[in-house]
This record gives structure tokens, C-alpha cells and sequence, in this order.
């Protein structure tokens, strides 16, 4: 079967030409412009200099639960908080799975959860001072109340904070403090010792 271009969604471009377009399937794009969708993108990632954003609507949520469950997956997000309509797991995906993984489906128990978006992750990565409460790493912390974490952001509202997240520390600063963000930016591009590398 060929891709399914309605489901896949622009979500930003980088020049003010297109911007009305941001949110729309690549489909309806094409359809709006006249052109094969192949062509279309070819044209529109010529004239944004590849200034484009999507979103995938493909995931097969039976497919993401098994393969969470799995000893070697992490969680990880790979969208960007840029463009009017952001990817909504830039802000949703940790919270979804502690709230809706774990506290409603329980699909893993919560120490599970924490190890796979932090320990686990750093260990792969190579950081060294990173992913763990302990003398001497960097103070990385979220407080959390488990009973009311939940995921707000979605398609329609992709900015939408999540909710029962009250403080973030990066770099021990404050970036969110009573569940408000402080504007603080602390931190920085981490370069894992192992990045690149095999899996150990």
C-alpha cells in the first residue's frame, strides 16, 4: 500500500509565503495547489530552503505499547516546539505516558516509566553526570504528582501545557516553578561520550 499523505501533517514553514498552509495535510496541500503530492513537497522544500515541519499521524498505539514495554525502549521525543502547530508530543509524550501509560493503563509501573526517560537514556547515551539524583550530576529534576499528570497538548491546541507538573529544574534553575514557566533557559546541547558509537 502507498503512504498516506492525509496523514501527515505540515506543521511549519519557515517562510511567511506558506504559513498559511501550517497544519495542513500534505494531501490537502497538494489538492489546494493543483499538483501530485510528490511534486508538491519537492516544490514547497525547494522554496522553504527544506524549512518544513511535519507531523506523522501513523503510529499504531498497539504497535508504540508493546514496543514501550520492551527492556531496551526509552522515551523520547523527537518534536520541535516551533511553526503555529508543533508537533503536540514536543509537549505531551512524558506526560502522556505517566499519566495515560501508567496511572490509567498500567502498562508500566512508575519506577519503570522515570528509568526509561532518565537513568536508562543517559546510560545509552554516554552521559556520565546526567539522568540520576546523585552528588556531583547535574540537578535535571521534575516534580510530578503522579495522580494528576496528564498530557494537554493536541492537534487542535499543540502549545497546550500538560498538567500536574510543578517544577523543573535544568541545570538546578528554575524553569517551572508552581506549574508556570520562569523563562529561564539553562540549558545546554549535551554531547554524549558514546554518541555514534555501537550499542555496548
Amino acid at each position: 500500500a502507498g503512504q498516506d499523505f492525509s496523514r501527515i501533517l505540515v506543521t511549519r514553514f519557515a517562510r511567511s509565503r506558506h504559513r498559511g498552509l501550517e497544519g495542513a495535510s500534505l494531501a490537502a496541500i497538494a489538492q489546494a495547489l493543483g499538483r501530485p503530492v510528490v511534486e508538491t513537497l519537492c516544490q514547497l522544500l525547494s522554496a522553504e530552503r527544506l524549512g518544513l515541519s511535519f507531523v506523522g499521524l501513523g503510529s499504531d498505539p498497539t504497535a508504540l505499547r508493546r514496543l514501550l514495554q520492551h527492556p531496551a525502549a526509552m522515551v523520547a521525543s523527537g518534536g520541535l516546539v516551533s511553526g503555529q502547530r508543533p508537533d503536540p508530543r514536543a509537549y505531551g509524550a512524558f506526560p502522556m505516558v505517566l499519566g495515560e501509560l501508567c496511572r490509567e493503563e498500567r502498562l508500566l509501573d512508575l519506577p519503570t516509566a522515570v528509568r526509561k526517560m532518565t537513568s536508562q537514556p543517559a546510560q545509552r547515551l554516554g552521559l556520565a553526570d546526567r539522568g540520576a539524583v546523585k552528588d556531583g550530576y547535574a540537578a535535571d529534576l521534575v516534580v510530578f504528582d503522579p495522580a494528576r499528570v496528564r498530557a494537554g497538548a493536541t492537534l487542535a491546541e499543540p502549545h497546550a501545557p500538560p498538567s500536574g507538573i510543578d517544577y523543573v529544574l535544568v541545570n538546578g534553575d528554575l524553569v517551572v516553578d508552581g506549574g508556570r514557566r520562569t523563562g529561564a533557559l539553562p540549558g545546554r546541547v549535551l554531547r554524549g561520550m558514546r554518541a555514534g558509537s555501537a550499542a555496548g
